[in-house]
């Protein structure tokens, strides 16, 4: 069962994504523990095995993820509508966005905040690739401003 914790820290997201005037939150990561991604440790306890995608929206379902061998695990720890993939994550998450059609996306990276900087370069670059034809690259801004505090 999803914490309650875990529910509010999306809840406060979805306030900031509001207040900011930010369509979603998405946070992209390649699995794995390390490097850990402190952000999406505030919201989700949780490991992911294959490169996911975490998409707050502004409004709407609190959360969309991908990750094929977790999908259990990840449905646990937060209130999140999960779609698992077999061969590339490319194909769900174009899905999801066009689905959305955020207009701004504030992104897991940031110059200034580490708790904001858990996209690799590596990662953003996958994720551009499979962006490419989409606007979507053009939208995306940094999550530092909708970061949920951790302290909160």
């Amino acid at each position: 069962m999803p914490s309650s914790l875990t529910s509010e820290k999306i809840l406060q997201a979805q306030s900031l994504l509001r207040e900011a005037g930010v369509d979603c939150w998405a946070d992209f990561r390649a699995g794995n523990p390390d490097p850990a991604d402190p952000a999406l440790d505030l919201i989700l306890g949780a490991h992911c095995v294959w490169p996911s995608a975490f998409i707050v929206p502004a409004e709407g379902n609190p959360l969309r993820s991908w990750d094929p061998w977790t999908v259990q695990n990840i449905r646990d720890h937060a209130p999140f509508e999960v779609t698992g993939y077999v061969d590339s994550i490319r194909d769900p998450l174009r899905a999801a966005l066009e689905r959305m059609d955020p207009k701004r996306i504030a992104l897991n990276y940031s110059s200034a905040d580490v708790m904001a900087d858990g996209l690799t370069f590596g990662m953003h670059r996958l994720l551009i690739e499979m962006l490419e034809g989409t606007p979507y690259p053009g939208r995306f801004e940094s999550s530092e401003p909708v970061l949920p505090d951790s302290a909160a």
